[in-house]
């Protein structure tokens, strides 16, 4: 941008008069001894407070020069006095070489023991003063600015250069040569931040003073308002620091939204330009109510994004912090690491996470006979047989009252004890209700899970996968090593529907979002998939903003709004009875529970075809021992 040369119009000493017309001011009555303010001198760079530089008795205001030509000392006696009765406001000024004269006559005639804390800085055209100026303040911040307007612009210059940005800081300028307000506003407006509130003062006439405020118009451009004459009935400091509710009414501007196709959240379908689910009703009440339109705008990697150590920040995060969209909304979830480059509005819902998987397959009927007890029980079964039927032949032998053979003891008791009283019933019921394989259920049925074979996914360069990057220990450090680091792309996916379509295709665990995901699985047939029944980690999600965007607030206002009102809730149930009702349910691998089958009676035949080999099989080996003796017996007759 071409630099222009103001020319430099002097002055009568603003300082001095603004020094004691303060003093007056706050005199009560005019006789009364006050303490003038403390005030932190900050020359090039270093520090001085009042009390290092020297003290003087309390004055006597009837000795106060008061030059009363100076009418703009006004502005800044009404800044004073409504910033002294507001603790939660810092009081900065900024000051330039055209004021250095009359700053050190300042504290060189006026010195005070206590008071509020005023810090000033002198402007010397470097970015350390700036850089100091803008980090130090905690909490709400006015600065007052004398310089003149060439270094007006050269200051919002270099904090636009250097990306110095510190949204609660205020600035007031003064600029008392009226007929350069125009070209000062045209080159300010090119070099402020959106969320910087600058208020420029300039003179209208000798006593009269015109005010302008920076606001957004519709084409999303920094401009200056005319705010109109200024007269003491009028709350100066509420110019300056905008009013709670001015950002209510965007004034019909255009806003960029930063947005993936997310089921449930916020969908684009081709037959229409509106997006359907939560978050695009979010935007559309949002727009209604404070006055914008929207259009929507995809990053090129389709990723959620996060920053990454080389400072670049990726996805629709990265947008938001580079100021290409105005916010981003789609299932966004909060975390510490997205908030050191954009800021949330108010968290409208709490989403856990959830392993998806396939549903589990249906057992085979095969072995079903021996489904009802365990291996180990199977043992202890034939071992307590066996004692049991020993004893019995023991007693039977001692009364004389049966010739039972062991085997026959031993058989009476498997008949009589295991089958007909523990085993039948237990058997009809294994038979009559279908069984399943064991389902991934928890974080700590995943090892088990990967031992078989299954793959561990989830979306990269969101918060979900930093959850368990980050973790040092614990269950999420454990998880953390099941994910597939040999080859990345295969744990480590861009899109929640490639995630969803790889559970179908082979064996593959997905830990995601459950209500969306929920939504996405019953589009496609939920019979087709299990969700573990462990929900953990919820996350707080949000509207993504730049840093100080000055529409967080009331963004926030009316997400609180709706949530409190049920609107949030109840678009979530719309959704999902979008994927519930209307369509019949594929029963995939359920099987309904009825009457015993072939198919579930099959192991008892494949028992008894395995009994009658068996039992062939031994009378062949007896008859061919038999037909051997006998043969034996006749050579050795012979």
């Amino acid at each position: 941008m071409e630099e222009r040369e103001y020319e430099r119009h002097p002055g009568p000493s603003l300082t001095m008069a603004f020094c004691d017309y303060w003093l007056k001011f706050s005199a009560q009555p005019v006789q009364r001894k006050i303490k003038a303010p403390e005030v932190q001198l900050i020359l090039f760079g270093q520090a001085r407070s009042s009390s290092q530089i020297f003290r003087r008795e309390m004055l006597d205001l009837n000795t106060a020069n008061i030059n009363s030509s100076i009418g703009i000392v006004n502005v800044l006696l009404a800044v004073l006095s409504e910033v002294g009765g507001d603790s939660n406001i810092r009081l900065q000024l900024l000051y330039d070489e055209f004021y250095a004269e009359d700053i050190n006559k300042l504290f060189h005639t006026r010195e005070a023991k206590e008071g509020v804390g005023v810090t000033m800085f002198k402007y010397d055209g470097g970015i350390d003063t700036l850089t100091f100026m803008l980090a130090s303040p905690k909490g709400t911040t006015l600065a007052l600015a004398l310089c003149s307007p060439q270094n007006f612009i050269d200051i919002f210059r270099k904090m636009r250069l250097h990306e110095l940005k510190s949204y609660t800081v205020s600035w007031l300028l003064i600029n008392r040569d009226g007929e350069l307000t125009g070209r000062l506003q045209q080159d300010l407006e090119s070099q402020i931040y959106e969320g910087t509130q600058v208020t420029l003062i300039t003179n209208a006439s000798k006593l009269r003073f015109r005010v302008f405020s920076t606001m957004v118009d519709h084409t999303g451009q920094k401009i200056f308002v005319n705010e109109g004459i200024w007269n003491k009935e009028r709350s100066l400091l509420q110019l300056v620091m905008g009013s709670e509710n001015q950002h209510d009414d965007l004034h019909g501007r255009q806003l960029k939204v930063a947005a993936n196709d997310f089921a449930g959240f916020i969908e684009m379908s081709q037959d229409s330009e509106v997006p359907s689910g939560v978050d695009a009703e979010i935007v559309i009440a949002l727009g209604q109510f404070l006055n914008f339109t929207y259009k929507i705008v995809r990053p090129a990697d389709g990723m959620w994004g996060n920053p990454l150590p080389n400072g670049t920040v990726t996805g629709i995060i990265g947008m938001v912090a580079r100021h290409e969209a105005s916010f981003a909304i789609c299932a966004v979830a909060v975390s510490y690491t997205r908030e050191t480059v954009v800021d949330f509005a108010y968290p409208y819902h709490r989403e856990p996470l959830a392993i998806f998987t396939r549903a589990p397959k249906l057992k085979s009927r095969a072995l079903a006979i021996l489904s009802p007890f365990t291996l180990q029980v199977w043992l202890c079964v034939a071992a307590s047989t066996l004692i049991t039927g020993f004893v019995v032949r023991l007693q039977a032998k001692a009364s004389n009252e049966h010739d039972w053979s062991f085997q026959q003891c031993v058989f009476d008791v498997f008949r009589n004890l295991v089958y007909q009283a523990l085993y039948s019933g237990t058997l009809t019921s294994y038979l009559a209700v279908p069984s399943y394989e064991t389902p991934v259920d928890s974080l700590y049925d995943l090892p088990k899970a990967i031992k078989d074979g299954y793959t561990l996914g989830i979306l990269k360069d969101t918060t979900n996968e930093l959850l368990f990057r980050e973790a040092k220990e614990g269950i999420y450090k454990q998880v953390w090593d099941l994910f597939n680091h040999k080859n990345p792309e295969e744990s480590f996916i861009d899109r929640p529907e490639t995630g969803i379509h790889k559970i179908l295709e082979k064996k593959f665990l997905f830990i995601e979002f459950k209500i969306s995901n929920e939504i996405l699985i019953g589009k496609i047939g939920k019979a087709k998939f299990h969700v573990a029944r462990q929900a953990f980690y919820y996350h707080g999600i949000g509207i993504a903003c730049p840093p100080g965007a000055p529409y967080i607030s009331a963004f926030s206002k009316m997400l609180l709004r709706m949530g409190e009102g049920g609107l949030i809730q109840k678009w979530f149930k719309n959704e999902i009875d979008k994927v519930s009702h209307g369509k019949s349910e594929d029963n995939g691998n359920k099987e309904i529970i009825g009457a015993i089958g072939l198919d579930q009676l099959q192991a008892a035949f494949f028992m008894v075809l395995i009994g009658s080999l068996a039992a062939t099989l031994a009378f062949v080996v007896e008859v061919s021992a038999s037909h051997l003796k006998c043969f034996r017996f006749s050579d050795s007759s012979n």
